[in-house]
């Protein structure tokens, strides 16, 4: 229930405890607002959607195609969870917080304001994902979409880009629910119900 603040005036640092309340009051003034499901696009048409999902999976055997969905889901589960739970602390470029990023899986992160000690392998568990995929694919169309998700996960990763890793979840988002588990069904329920029908429009 509460926030620390580091205060640099002059070459002089100091650091004070506050409120939770006044803490995230402090970040949203300063920083441009993140929505996770914001948008009034209509969703394709359910021919379409069809269309991609039989394609998407094509080549695959029933095994495969249900290992397939089954990790796209926990994808968009991970980086939803990742987002709603981190967006405070990485909202500026140079927030000590990247660093998380730099480290190795299960190596500790050190919180230089609380001295509270925590591992966080969000970055390696999202990775291990894409990896999975990219080895069970078999449509080259679909095989590419993963891939750019990918490369685009970790480029907002390495420079810093909040706005970014929105973004990758707005791909990742219409994928999941128009592509690879269309017509949506929920075996994992998801972070933010709010985004149940949204769809960003990155389909063509």
């Amino acid at each position: 229930n509460s926030g620390t603040v580091e205060i640099i005036a002059n070459g002089k640092s100091s650091v004070y405890l506050i409120s939770e309340r006044t803490y995230r009051e402090i970040l949203a003034f300063t920083t441009q607002t993140y929505y996770l499901h914001k948008s009034d696009l209509e969703p394709p048409d359910e021919s379409i959607c069809l269309k991609w999902h039989s394609e998407a999976l094509s080549g695959l055997n029933e095994m495969e195609k249900e290992e397939f969905c089954e990790t796209f889901k926990w994808l968009h589960t991970h980086i939803e969870d990742f987002l709603l739970g981190r967006v405070s602390l990485l909202k500026e470029p140079d927030s000590v917080y990247w660093q998380i990023f730099d480290l190795e899986r299960d190596e500790a992160f050190v919180d230089p304001f609380t001295g509270v000690e925590g591992i966080d392998n969000s970055y390696h568990i999202m990775l291990d994902y894409f990896d999975i995929l990219l080895s069970i694919v078999a449509d080259d169309a679909m095989k590419h979409a993963v891939e750019r998700m990918k490369t685009d996960f970790c480029k907002a990763i390495e420079n810093h880009n909040i706005g970014s890793l929105f973004s990758v979840h707005e791909l990742i988002h219409d994928y999941d629910y128009y592509v690879v588990n269309y017509p949506i069904h929920y075996t994992i329920a998801p972070p933010d119900w709010g985004g149940i029908h949204k769809y960003f429009g990155h389909l063509e």
